[in-house]
Parts: C-alpha cells; structure tokens; sequence
C-alpha cells in the first residue's frame, strides 16, 4: 500500500485538483484523502475506481504494474498482473449489480473498464436511459431506451421514448436548451457527474414537483459504433 499511496499522491499533484475537492467528487469528508495518504484508511474498490476516473489514471498504475501516468485513451497495454485484478474487480462488480441497485461507482468503473462499449451490459441497463446526441435542429434531447427503474421511469410513470418526447417539448424553451448544451458538451468532451433540480409535471394537470438529482451523463457506443448519451440518476432524500 505505500506504493499505491505515493502513486496516489503523485496523480493528486499532477492532477492540479485540491484534496479537498477530490474528496468532495467521491462523497467523503474533507479529511478523507490526507486519511489515506497517512495510512490511517484504506479506500474500498469503488472509490478507487472513482479516483482513477477522476485523476485520469490507470488502476495498474496505483497497483504498481506501470511506470507512469496515463490517460483513459492511452492504448499501452495492462500488463498481465495488473489484468487480472482488473478482471477480478469486474467479476465483484458484475455480482453486485446483478443483485443490488448500481452506485454511481459501480456504472462508472463498469463504463470505464469497457471503454464506453455498452454492448452486454448487465442487469444494471433497467437503472439508465439511453439518448441520441442531439444535433443543432433538435427541439429537446430524445431518449432512446429508458430503464424500467431509471430515475425518469419512475418520475413520468412510463418507459416510452414517445412519452418522453411529448414530457420534454411541454418543458421551457431555457430548460430543454440547457439540456441539450449539456449532452452535446459530454458528446464532444468527458463524463460528467452533476447535482441538477427540475421543477415538472408529469401530467398536464398534475402538481408541481421539485426533484434535487445526481446526474451521470457518459458517452457511450454500441455494438456497431452508433453513439449515445447514458443517463444515470438517482434523487436525494
């Protein structure tokens, strides 16, 4: 561990991000990071992947089965070794969603270890909602597959896209603009993970409602190339 924790220390630096921020982006208190770099606690699986997202760095190279920083695009090859734990943080991973709703950990380290790939997803596909990248012409964004226990199923009461569709157009003009700025922007750039508010009705004469959210929105491509936007959510308390 005192490789992983200098390893560690060194993605912190180079990353030019406060521990403090760091440990905000994780869901820890303050004082996590200085925590772990002093030995004094020991970062599960979940957070370490969450790190190596956030710190564009491999997990090989916080184990200690590389000699140096590189991105998620990098190409240079796991080393045999380090292969291997990754397959085994999939397999506990992929155990888990099969049985329990995902944590943002668990789609992220998933997404990550496939680079994107969303073909052969496990059970967690009925937690996201799948969305074209919107062009410059188009009104709102559009969903092509929704989850049957996404955060937007349960919110509008329904799994069709054309619902959705018909819910998005009855949303301000600001609103469904500010959408679409922000899927393009993940299409062009990186994942983002972000703490939204949207104030709807699901039907027409329905009351307002007010849902506070955490939003992962990842670039994704299928089986054959075609590109989308993953949307996974879930409302705070």
């Amino acid at each position: 561990m005192d490789l992983f924790r200098e390893r560690l220390a060194c993605a912190i630096k180079q990353s030019g991000l406060s521990q403090r921020k760091i440990s905000a982006s994780i869901g820890k208190s303050s004082g996590y990071l200085t925590n772990v770099l002093n030995g004094n606690s020991t970062p599960s699986i979940e957070v370490i992947s969450t790190l190596c997202h956030l710190l564009k760095v491999s997990p090989n190279y916080l184990c200690g089965y590389d000699h140096g920083l590189f991105s998620k695009n990098s190409e240079k090859a796991f080393e045999e070794p380090a292969e291997r734990i990754i397959g085994e943080l999939m397999q506990v991973v992929a155990a888990r969603l099969e049985s329990n709703e995902p944590t943002f950990e668990d789609i992220l380290f998933w997404l990550e270890s496939k680079q994107g790939v969303i073909g052969n997803m496990p059970s967690f596909d009925k937690y996201i909602v799948l969305h074209d990248i919107p062009k410059s012409r188009d009104q709102t964004i559009n969903a092509v597959k929704i989850g049957e226990n996404s955060l937007t199923a349960k919110m509008l009461q329904t799994t069709s896209p054309d619902n959705f569709y018909k819910w998005m157009k009855s949303l301000p003009e600001k609103v469904n603009q500010q959408l679409k700025i922000s899927y393009k922007n993940v299409a062009e750039t990186d994942p983002k993970l972000s703490l939204e508010k949207l104030t709807f009705r699901a039907e027409q004469n329905a009351e307002l409602v007010t849902v506070k959210y955490i939003r992962l929105l990842y670039p994704v491509t299928d089986g054959v190339g075609n590109k989308y936007i993953l949307n996974f959510s879930k409302a705070l308390p």
